[in-house]
């Protein structure tokens, strides 16, 4: 009868799963979402993490341990950028390169972590969430038209509208986006000096996840 031999072998695992999911969430004041990723040697034999590569949009901290025992975890500070624009579904990754610390197979293994979430905002702005003054020339009007999106299910109402300046806009009174529906905003400029331009427009809303809606604006006059 012979004998089977069996090595010891490392293996990484994620504790809870590869795919942390933040589900349906608002954007976050401070302009990213945070989580700790928990990562396990659940093999019998040690293992070192080699690299740990976020991907675009991704940030990280080392991990507190890059040697593992059997059994021992180390733990990392992820953060997920909500760019201003990031609207639905997203899916970044952070791959993470380890070897078996005793094997003389030093080849890196990866195990691949997902970070997932759907972004929800009240009012999305088309096409992006600031105003283009393109092509301005010193002395001519030039406009810049935006849709505001009303993406929640209660009529929202606009009002105290703000613009500084000079720039004008198509509304001066409070006016009901209804709930889906869109609004178009046109706003004006006639630029007074020759360089780049920056502005803001502003407008309260009825709704509590968002007081205030604020649009910058942007433009280089020739």
């Amino acid at each position: 009868m012979s004998a089977i031999i069996t090595h010891a072998q490392a293996k990484l695992e994620v504790v809870g799963g590869e795919t942390f999911d933040w589900g349906r969430v608002k954007p976050p004041a401070s302009g990213h979402l945070d989580a700790e990723i928990r990562m396990k040697n659940v093999g019998d034999a040690p293992l070192k993490i080699t690299d740990v590569h976020p991907g675009c949009g991704c940030t990280k901290t080392d991990p507190d341990k890059l040697e593992l025992a059997p059994g021992e975890v180390s733990t990392m500070q992820v953060q997920l950028s909500v760019f201003p624009s990031l609207v639905g579904s997203v899916r970044k990754n952070i791959e993470v390169s380890w070897i078996d610390a005793t094997s003389s197979d030093t080849s890196e293994k990866k195990t691949t972590i997902w970070l997932t979430a759907f972004m929800y905002r009240v009012l999305v702005v088309h096409p992006m969430p600031f105003i283009n003054f393109v092509n301005l020339q010193v002395g001519t009007e030039s406009e810049s038209i935006v849709l505001v999106e009303n993406n929640s299910d209660e009529d929202i109402k606009l009002y105290d509208w703000f613009t500084d300046n000079g720039i004008t806009c198509n509304y001066r009174d409070a006016v009901i986006l209804k709930s889906k529906e869109k609004l178009e905003l046109v706003a004006k400029l006639t630029p007074k000096k020759v360089g780049g331009f920056t502005g803001m427009v502003k407008v309260k809303t009825s709704h509590p996840d968002l007081p205030i809606l604020e649009l910058p604006a942007y433009g280089t006059a020739r």
